[in-house]
């Protein structure tokens, strides 16, 4: 899952089809790469620089190769019989996504 983190929304509807579920991938673990490349001085091992990267590169799949992007991927398939599984229609905020990577991620 590369430090990806599945998104509860509590009960909460989520995106533009008001859909009950999860997200996975969610632009907000953008937000933990930026914590695991700040962490990245604790240790000498580049455990930190490692998980950073991982977790910066997996948040960029909400971007398609045709340049369009979403804001996260509502999950699972189906909640309570609402088809899901599905590229939200909103691409509101992904950039933070990239934005991280760009700032952050490994150049190598």
């Amino acid at each position: 899952m590369n430090e990806v983190a599945i998104r509860h929304w509590d009960g909460f509807w989520f995106g533009k089809r008001r859909c009950l579920g999860d997200t996975f991938p969610h632009y907000w673990s953008a937000l933990s790469g930026y914590a695991y490349a700040q962490a990245k001085g604790v240790d000498e091992s580049g455990y930190f620089t490692g998980k950073a990267d991982r977790t910066l590169k997996a948040v960029l799949s909400l971007f398609h190769t045709d340049g369009s992007a979403s804001c996260a991927m509502v999950y699972p398939m189906s909640v309570n019989g609402v088809a899901a599984g599905f590229y939200d229609a909103w691409a509101n905020d992904q950039d933070w996504g990239l934005y991280f990577a760009l700032k952050y991620g490994s150049r190598a």
